[in-house]
């Protein structure tokens, strides 16, 4: 799915909604993990990427990204987690990133326009 929510190309990704959280697959070949993360965390939250804190104040993007491009080739066993407005990231290698949000907050999944009813 290509999504451009305020104007910012979110790119390809797949993502699913459970109680928990959300949980997407990205192309690891034409987009940056760090922009996969805040594709994934705007349709959690139902909030455009330009609302959200910039993601650089919860981990370094650049090393992120460096990672990432440098483990496609892994079996999986690299994983990087972090948390960003109360959410918590968790990265796998090669193309995986969960978001769990906080306990008990109540929210429910957000419909196809990325907002919460």
């Amino acid at each position: 799915m290509d999504a451009t929510k305020a104007g910012v190309e979110l790119g390809s990704f797949e993502w699913s909604y459970d109680p928990d959280g959300c949980r997407s697959h990205y192309d690891p070949e034409s987009m940056p993990v760090s922009m996969a993360v805040i594709a994934t965390l705007s349709k959690l939250t139902g909030r455009s990427p330009t609302d959200l804190p910039p993601l650089h104040e919860a981990v370094d993007t650049d090393a992120l990204d460096e990672v990432f491009r440098n483990g496609r080739d892994s079996n999986g066993d690299i994983s990087v987690t972090f948390s960003i407005i109360d959410h918590t990231v968790t990265v796998n290698a090669p193309d995986r990133i969960t978001i769990t949000e906080p306990s008990g907050n109540g929210s429910t999944a957000p419909n196809e326009e990325g907002t919460r009813e």
